[in-house]
């Protein structure tokens, strides 16, 4: 604090309490910076009516007000840069007279949190991370994109990390999230991305991109593949990308950009595409009266997944997105045993790593037998007691599992019996 120097305009704000105690506080701001606050127009907390306004002073910086501590905290919150409003467009634009502009699902209702603080060049911290997640839960929403990461030390520890196996597990939210920019090289995945929870999405380039978007020639020579910088796994205890998506686009920015829209490219671009995809599949799930949770979504997401050959492994995970085959795989497995349930998959030899990740020499000496752990997690949205629903569930939980490898020189054993308490 010591450090932060804020170099911008006084404004004088009055705030006040429209109806009473339980009433609608609105804020009047002098943006003309004259002290006469006659043309200026109370604005309410965005959240009631969707008030914005331009600060003026010869830009286009819009705003909206936020009220805090009942009254004692004002917040004039403006973009830090162009990243979110890029990425909120990928998802959910919507241009009603030219839909060739529309984002990847224009019907869907975006609901912003600025997890970035202006005092640490826009960083986000826990603190935001954790509110962000609790104001999405408290709206009801059903999937969250989080384009944004870090190099981590361990991944699944911690306050926040737990905050987003709640939000999925037991909140009944779909996490999308970038894997990182920080590829080629192996073992580059970021922070959230590296977590079991989200659903961490990598960037996809086609050819059709590269001549659109980068005017490449000649384009029909070259094959589709991941972004040069996409991040890769596995990460050092061997998990994974979940899916890829086109990693690159053009779409609106914020006013004080002084353009309507610009060309970014990277996984942050890729995880609301992918995002986008899941609110349309959602949407033809809800249409055809199937309701499917964050798990049943995530599981169609993955099987229904387009490998994509010229795609190096590490950096497309199942494959490239692909909404009607998670719509028909949805469809044909909904209601069938164990769709809902979550599994947590660990190699306790291996101090209960999530994959197997081979990089010394001396253990592709011979053959190795590795041990895998599979436990059914069942946790519900209620967060009360079990009821006796839940209860009969773990009693039937019983399945017999068909083992069977894709790679010639891995074998496994042909079944499994899977428990309630594996």
């Amino acid at each position: 604090m010591d450090s932060y120097d804020d170099a911008g305009p006084l404004l004088d704000v009055v705030l006040y309490k429209e109806g009473g105690d339980d009433g609608v506080w609105r804020a009047v701001v002098d943006t003309g910076g004259a002290g006469d606050l006659t043309a200026a127009r109370p604005m309410a907390p965005y959240r009631h009516e969707r008030q914005f306004s331009q600060l003026g002073f010869g830009t286009e910086l819009t705003y909206c007000v936020q009220v805090y501590d009942e009254g004692a905290t004002l917040c004039i919150v403006t973009d830090a840069g162009s990243h979110g409003t890029h990425v909120a467009g990928i998802v959910a634009a919507n241009f009603e007279d030219a839909p060739e502009r529309n984002g990847v699902a224009p019907g869907a209702q975006i609901l912003a949190c600025k997890i970035g603080d202006g005092r640490l060049d826009s960083a986000e911290t826990g603190t935001g991370l954790v509110r962000a997640l609790i104001a999405a839960k408290a709206a009801g929403c059903d999937l969250i994109n989080l384009s944004y990461g870090e190099p981590f030390w361990q991944g699944e520890g911690g306050r926040v990390a737990q905050t987003f196996t709640d939000a999925v597990r037991k909140w009944n939210m779909a996490v999308f999230t970038s894997a990182g920019n920080s590829g080629p090289a192996l073992s580059t995945l970021g922070a959230p991305g590296c977590l079991t929870a989200p659903i961490t999405v990598g960037a996809y380039v086609s050819p059709p991109m590269m001549a659109d978007q980068y005017s490449m020639l000649p384009s029909e020579e070259v094959e589709a593949t991941c972004y040069w910088f996409t991040s890769r796994g596995p990460t050092p205890d061997g998990y994974m990308p979940t899916l890829c998506a086109p990693g690159g686009a053009i779409a609106p920015v914020p006013r004080h950009a002084l353009q309507g829209k610009a060309q970014y490219h990277g996984t942050s671009m890729a995880s609301p595409n992918a995002c986008g995809v899941a609110a349309c599949v959602l949407s033809a799930l809800r249409q055809a009266g199937v309701e499917v949770g964050p798990i049943e979504l995530r599981r169609a997401l993955e099987n229904s997944a387009t490998p994509v050959e010229q795609l190096d492994p590490f950096g497309q995970g199942a494959g490239l997105i692909n909404a009607p085959g998670a719509v028909e795989y949805a469809m044909a497995h909904h209601g069938k045993p164990a769709q809902h349930l979550d599994f947590e998959v660990t190699v306790p030899g291996r101090n209960n790593a999530r994959g197997i990740y081979l990089r010394d020499q001396q253990e592709l000496d011979g053959p190795l037998s590795i041990g895998v752990k599979v436990v059914p997690l069942f946790e519900h949205p209620t967060g009360a007691g079990r009821s006796a629903s839940d209860l009969q569930e773990l009693l039937e939980t019983d399945m017999d599992i068909a083992l069977a490898s894709t790679a010639e020189w891995l074998a496994t054993p042909p079944s499994m019996a899977l428990l309630s308490a594996n």
